[in-house]
């Protein structure tokens, strides 16, 4: 069986690319005040709410893993409708009979 996914490591590599993004966005919401000058306060809770968007992602445990876009066997492809394994009961299955070449038929045409 052949699994085309993210790597283990290449996930991680993300969520902490993601957790270093939202530490910098909260380090710059607590020291707005000290650096922003006149500047709207608005922009102070846009900074607050990004970092928090971007921690969510990283803290989520099932984002650590590797993603698995498709799998292939000797009975054919299987495309997962989640990228999560645990919760994927249906998935899409594509046998070999019905995998091939792609042939466009209007660039057929003479």
């Amino acid at each position: 069986m052949f699994k085309y996914e993210t790597p283990h490591w290449g996930a991680k590599l993300i969520c902490f690319i993601y957790l270093a993004v939202s530490c910098c966005m909260l380090i710059v919401f607590s020291a707005y005040d000290n650096w922003a000058g006149n500047s709207p306060i608005a922009f102070k809770y846009i900074f607050a709410i990004l970092g928090l968007v971007f921690l969510i992602p990283a803290l989520k445990p099932s984002n650590w893993r590797g993603w698995v876009y498709f799998s292939a066997d000797n009975r054919g492809i299987n495309f997962p409708t989640s990228f999560d394994e645990a919760k994927n009961h249906s998935s899409l299955n594509v046998t070999w009979e019905n995998v091939g070449v792609f042939q466009d038929s209007w660039h057929c045409l003479p």
